[in-house]
C-alpha cells in the first residue's frame, strides 16, 4: 500500500513570526491531525533562501485519505480545527499545492513499534470507553505482549488484547486479508439475500438478514429489498412484518436504505458520543445519511409506498445484533409500529473503522445508538411484547396484533 503525501507551499507574511508558526504547528495543528485516522504525520519544511515553507501531510494511502475527508466525523473535526486554521491564515499566504504517492510503498518502513503506537493512539483517543480505562496498566500490558515483535503483523495479538480491555463487547481487529476480501467482494457470496412474501391476505412479511460485503453488494442488497417491498406493496397489504431475528449485524446502511420506503419520517435515529456529538440517521429518497454524510445512495427510481402509513410489526431475538439492532431502533417511535420477540444481543453501539498502514482495520466502538425520540440504548433492545417459542409463534403474535390494529 503506497503512502500518500500532500504538499502545500506557503509564504510567511512576516519573517519575524517563524517562532509563532512553529509553535502553532507543534501545539495545535499536529495534535489535532492526530485525531484523523490514517494520518501518519505532518511536516513543515523551510525552503532555503526564501520566506516559503512546505507543509506536508503523510497518509497511509490515498484511499484512506479520501475516506477520512468524506466521513461524517470530518465535519465536526473541521469545526474544532477552525480557530487554529484562522491563526495559520493570519501568519501564512497560500501559494500552490500538489500530491504524490510513494512508488516503493511504505510497508517495510513501518516498524512494529510505530504500528502498535498508531493503533493504540486510535483506541485511546476515540474509544467510547476511553474515560473509564486504566490506561497506564492497559498500555504496559499491551506493550509487554509485543516485546518480541519484529514487524507490524507480530503486534496483532497485542492490539486484540488492548481492544478486549475496553470491555465494550463490540470492538475488534480485522487483519488485512479479511479487509481486502470484504472490499473486493471475495466474501459477497456468503451473504443471504433479503426475501419477502404474503403471510396471509393483507399482511406482508420481510426477512432482513445480516450483511457484510463490497460496495456493489451493498447496493444490490438495498435494491433487492426495495424491489421486494414494491412487489408486495402492489398487492395492497395493510400491514407489514419486518423480521430481524436472524440479523447478526454487519453494514447497516443497505438495510436502512432497503427498508427506507417503510419509514414514516426522515430522521430515524442517531449515534451519540461526547466527542462526535449527535449524528442523526436519515433516510431521504433512497439515501442513508449519517450526520452530514451520505453513506449509501440508490440510483433513481426509488420505491414509494402506495399505502402509507401502514402498521408494522418488528421481530427481534437474541441473535439480533449490532446493525440488526440499529434497524430495530430505527423503527422505535414510529406511529403504529410495535416490536415482538426476545431482547437483542446488546451491541446497540456504533463501530468506526480506523485503517492501519498495512490495510488492517480497528473496528472501534465510538458511540451508542438512540432512537428518534432521544431514547439511548447501548445494551439489549427489548421488544414491547415478549414472545416465547418458535419463529412461527412469533409471526403468529405479530399477525394477531396487526389484525387487531386493522380491525379485522
Amino acid at each position: 500500500m503506497a503512502e500518500f503525501i500532500t504538499f502545500k507551499r506557503w509564504l510567511l507574511k512576516n519573517p519575524d513570526q517563524v517562532a509563532a508558526v512553529v509553535a502553532l504547528v507543534r501545539d495545535a495543528i499536529v495534535p489535532h491531525y492526530k485525531k484523523l485516522p490514517g494520518c501518519l504525520k505532518l511536516g513543515l519544511l523551510h525552503i532555503e533562501g526564501t520566506n516559503a515553507y512546505l507543509a506536508t501531510q503523510h497518509w497511509v494511502s490515498k484511499a484512506v485519505y479520501e475516506e477520512t475527508f468524506a466521513s461524517p466525523a470530518y465535519v465536526s473535526w473541521c469545526e474544532e480545527y477552525e480557530p487554529a486554521l484562522e491563526r495559520w491564515s493570519a501568519l501564512m499566504t497560500f501559494e500552490e499545492e500538489w500530491e504524490t504517492e510513494d512508488c516503493l510503498g511504505t510497508e517495510n518502513a513501518v516498524t512494529a513499534s510505530t504500528y502498535l503506537q498508531a493503533a493504540l493512539t486510535y483506541i485511546q483517543e476515540h474509544s467510547l470507553q476511553r474515560a473509564t480505562i486504566d490506561w497506564p496498566t492497559v498500555l504496559a500490558a499491551t506493550w509487554q505482549r509485543a516485546a518480541a515483535a519484529q514487524q507490524p503483523s507480530d503486534t496483532y495479538p497485542a492490539i486484540e488484547f488492548a481492544l478486549q480491555q475496553l470491555n465494550d463487547g463490540h470492538s475488534f481487529f480485522r487483519p488485512p486479508a479479511k479487509t481486502q476480501a470484504i472490499q473486493t467482494g471475495a466474501e459477497d457470496s456468503r451473504n443471504r439475500p433479503p426475501t419477502g412474501r404474503l403471510l396471509e391476505p393483507g399482511i406482508a412479511y420481510l426477512y432482513v438478514p445480516d450483511f457484510m460485503g463490497s460496495a456493489a453488494a451493498a447496493m444490490d442488497y438495498a435494491r433487492t429489498l426495495q424491489q421486494i417491498i414494491a412487489e408486495l406493496d402492489a398487492t395492497g397489504p395493510l400491514g407489514w412484518i419486518v423480521d430481524l431475528t436472524d440479523n447478526t449485524g454487519g453494514n447497516a446502511f443497505p438495510m436502512l436504505v432497503g427498508l427506507g420506503p417503510l419509514f414514516d419520517a426522515e430522521a430515524i435515529g442517531a449515534f451519540l458520543d461526547a466527542s462526535y456529538g449527535t449524528l442523526v440517521w436519515r433516510y431521504v429518497d433512497g439515501q442513508c445519511i449519517i450526520g452530514p454524510g451520505v453513506c449509501l445512495a440508490l440510483d433513481p427510481p426509488v420505491v414509494q409506498l402506495q399505502h402509507r402509513p401502514a402498521p408494522i410489526a418488528v421481530l427481534t431475538g437474541p441473535a439480533t445484533s449490532s446493525s440488526g439492532e440499529v434497524v430495530a431502533i430505527a423503527f422505535r417511535g414510529q406511529a403504529r409500529t410495535r416490536s415482538f420477540g426476545q431482547p437483542s444481543e446488546g451491541l446497540s453501539t456504533a463501530n468506526e473503522s480506523f485503517t492501519l498502514s498495512d490495510g488492517a482495520e480497528i473496528m472501534l466502538t465510538i458511540a451508542v445508538c438512540a432512537d428518534r425520540t432521544g431514547q439511548r440504548y447501548g445494551a439489549a433492545v427489548r421488544p414491547a411484547v415478549m414472545v416465547e417459542g418458535s419463529p412461527q409463534a412469533l409471526r403468529t403474535a405479530a399477525c394477531e396484533w396487526l389484525r387487531g390494529v386493522l380491525g379485522a
